[in-house]
């Protein structure tokens, strides 16, 4: 890839590990086989027989710790990774392969994909541990933008703008969020510029997300508040702004209850508040995502889990799906543009996982949704009501045996067996019931 002035990106495997030892083991019983994984997070599938003698790599993973996960805006198979040796690989999904890759000079701690894919001006932006900000082309990983800190407080998150990816949300560990405007092209490619900072967190901004309008932004902070932002359409920050115009200009108090955004990573707010366990210290769940279709909820804690609920998630300790594929905490969980699938990052295990995969979550609703609307009947968490109503006609006639079974009253199991007949009762917009399908949950590393 084309470097800038003082940006080192390179090509090259993984950096910080030259030689990777081996960690595990194991042989194949009545074979002169051996399969080892090493410190590198790869497998090899070693043929010991004199006649034989053959090495290969199964898989192949990041070099170091994994927090940084995103898809792509509109290709639903496409999905990015950046890890702390500073390894960003592209993939396909769908055959659960490496596309392209590089290798930056900074420990990634975040990244984000947005801009046009029909004009062929699609963005990749990465966030440093140190503060760094660098903006990559998607199709060959050159860069377009790079920025740092000046106090080197880490990059937590960040996310482009709903409206083509014209303007780049990023939120830093002392608590600011900042803004870049992205500029049409010139002769030199396209840039970006600062045009906002905000001050308002007193400890670490972790999550951001974009109104559907692109007017304003909503970030959640490790000091346990949600603050809404006004972002200025056209304004150039200028560096020693008063602080006045950093904070109270910018900040919005007013209510946002019906305003849309365009994604939900929040892990706190009243939609999402029943994702928390009993007894949580409030650092438990680290990452959290609401489906495209706004029906689902799923979240990623230090159990290990990857968690899926039926949204808005408002129950004290709500029904859900638990799904476990990683060997520790599990730090990024994400849904993809059409919500198909849901890919996840093991943190320390360096291991991104394809959950739902392969499934249309659409079709999951006569599977996930009777069995929260049965775990719902039956300990008397929804009372009777539009809600309750909601929840049973999600399972559809193929909840009916399930209700039976957990002793439903008569008049859900009639609402479920016929899912037209009370169509008054339900609130507009509710989803309807659909065929049964399974789930799976298949960890996805480089091949």
């Amino acid at each position: 890839p084309r470097n800038r002035p003082g940006v080192a990106i390179s090509n090259a495997s993984d950096a910080g590990v030259r030689h990777a030892g081996v960690r595990a083991i194991d042989i194949v019983p009545g074979t002169d086989r051996v399969v080892a994984g090493t410190s590198r997070c790869e497998l090899w599938d070693v043929d010991l027989h004199p006649e034989r003698e053959t090495a290969r790599v199964l898989m192949r993973g990041h070099g170091a710790s994994l927090r940084a996960v995103c898809w792509h805006p509109s290709d639903p198979d496409r999905l990015y990774t950046a890890c702390a040796s500073g390894a960003v690989r592209a993939w396909d999904a769908a055959r659960r392969a490496t596309i392209k890759k590089c290798v930056l000079a900074f420990a990634a701690t975040s990244v984000a994909v947005g801009g046009d894919a029909s004009a062929m001006s699609t963005h990749v932006a990465v966030g440093g541990e140190d503060g760094e900000v660098l903006v990559l082309t998607e199709s060959s990983f050159e860069v377009v933008f790079a920025a740092k800190d000046a106090r080197g407080a880490g990059a937590e998150d960040l996310k482009f703008s709903p409206d083509g990816g014209t303007r780049l949300a990023v939120t830093y560990r002392d608590g600011k969020v900042e803004v870049f405007r992205r500029y049409a092209a010139d002769r030199k490619g396209p840039r970006y510029e600062k045009m906002a900072r905000f001050k308002g967190h007193s400890a670490s901004a972790r999550h951001v997300d974009w109104s559907a309008d692109g007017a304003t932004l909503a970030t959640c902070g490790a000091d346990y508040e949600i603050l809404h932002w006004d972002v200025p359409l056209a304004r150039r920050f200028v560096e020693g702004a008063s602080a006045r115009s950093e904070t109270r200009g910018a900040q919005n108090l007013s209510g946002q209850r019906d305003r849309r955004f365009a994604t939900r990573t929040a892990v706190l707010g009243f939609p999402v508040m029943g994702v928390w366990p009993s007894a949580s210290d409030g650092t438990d769940v680290n990452a959290l995502d609401v489906s495209p279709c706004g029906r689902y909820a799923v979240t990623a804690d230090d159990g290990g889990f990857v968690k899926l609920f039926a949204y808005p998630v408002l129950a004290e300790s709500a029904p859900h799906r638990a799904y476990r594929g990683h060997a520790g905490h599990v730090a990024m969980v994400r849904f993809n543009c059409d919500g198909t699938r849901v890919v996840s990052a093991g943190g320390r295990d360096r291991a991104d996982g394809g959950g739902v995969r392969g499934v249309v979550l659409a079709e999951l609703l006569g599977n996930v949704d009777a069995e929260l609307a049965v775990l719902n009947e039956g300990v008397g968490i929804v009372d009777r009501g539009a809600v309750k109503w909601r929840l049973l006609r999600l399972g559809g006639p193929a909840a009916v045996p399930a209700l039976e079974a957990a002793g439903a009253s008569r008049d859900a199991i009639a609402a479920s067996r016929n899912p037209t007949s009370s169509a008054d009762a339900f609130p507009r917009g509710a989803p309807r019931g659909n065929a049964s399908a399974a789930v799976s949950y298949t960890p996805l590393r480089a091949h």
